[in-house]
């Protein structure tokens, strides 16, 4: 018989106005709660972020360690 192995999941949500420090807070929280580095990231930005969307990107693979990213404005 196969092991079955649990999932986990990590959420954050920052109201930082600055991009780069709201994308700070959020990868930092989510890290905390995970063991290890993600496989997959989601990241959701508001309106007020969508300029800085393609940096925001590189910078959440960047930061949690990770190649796969779906994102959504």
């Amino acid at each position: 018989m196969s092991e079955i192995k649990s999932s986990s999941f990590a959420a954050a949500l920052s109201t930082v106005p600055n991009s780069l420090m709201a994308l700070d807070d959020v990868c930092k929280r989510a890290l905390e709660q995970l063991d290890g580095g993600p496989d997959l990231a989601v990241l959701f930005i508001s309106g007020d972020h969508v300029d800085a969307a393609e940096q925001l990107a590189a910078e959440a693979c960047k930061r949690l360690g990770t190649d796969s990213l779906i994102g959504c404005s």
